[in-house]
């Protein structure tokens, strides 16, 4: 099915162009700040691997539901996987410059 919405499909194409000039085909990719998982569903769709981190535990719940990979910053804390490509969609107007700084280190 093909998706009209003009954010996911610059996403996808980006993250089609990393994949393609990558070792990994299939590249592991983290949705920072997923929400309901807009991104993660078109992601899942297309066959990546991809995971979602959420800090409203409802919408994590929400997104585990349909079959989504989804945690909270907590449950993120140590992890024990690699991310090839971090997604940041709608986050930056959430912090300040200082707060996103540190944020970002």
């Amino acid at each position: 099915m093909k998706n009209y919405d003009p954010e996911i499909r610059q996403t996808l194409k980006f993250i089609r162009r990393i994949a393609a000039e990558s070792k990994d085909s299939r590249p592991k990719i983290l949705d920072v700040g997923c929400g309901y998982g807009r991104i993660l569903k078109e992601l899942k769709n297309y066959g990546f691997s991809a995971t979602g981190i959420e800090t409203n535990p409802e919408i994590v719940q929400a997104n585990r539901s349909q079959g989504l990979s989804c945690v909270t910053p907590d449950e993120f804390s140590k992890p024990t996987e690699k991310y090839d490509i971090m997604v940041f969609s709608h986050i930056i107007e959430h912090f300040s410059p200082e707060a996103l700084k540190n944020y970002l280190d």
